[in-house]
């Protein structure tokens, strides 16, 4: 599946959009994957700005009622007011964060495995 090659800047504001909309319609992950019949994974990594497929992109899109252009220019509008520098210092703490929540999956992950093996 071909994910949309956005730059990092852009794939942060499409994950909040696309987190913002999801909570105006009241919508847990798990219910707008449902809803657009795309993974949970796929909302996730929407949402923290991994990025995601044009299909599960426009399936999202679908159950918000719009369009990913309509989505994608309502971004580029809320980036307009936004300095260069801040969008970058953004883009840093949510990197560090989705570390954080790798490191967090990974740590659970282990020690999973020990409490699972008995050690």
């Amino acid at each position: 599946m071909r994910k949309f090659e956005l730059d990092p800047q852009a794939k942060f504001h499409l994950g909040l959009a696309a987190r913002k909309e999801r909570l105006r319609l009241n919508l847990s992950q798990v219910e707008l994957s449902h809803a657009a019949g795309v993974s949970v994974s796929a909302i996730s990594q929407l949402e923290r700005g991994v990025g995601v497929g044009q299909l599960a992109l426009g399936k999202i899109c679908a159950v918000f009622g719009t369009t990913e252009v309509h989505l994608l220019t309502e971004i580029s509008q809320d980036l307009a007011g936004i300095s260069q520098a801040k969008v970058l210092l953004l883009i840093q703490v949510y990197e560090l964060m989705a570390h954080v929540h790798q490191v967090e999956s990974d740590f659970t992950s282990v020690t999973g495995d020990c409490t699972n093996s008995g050690v």
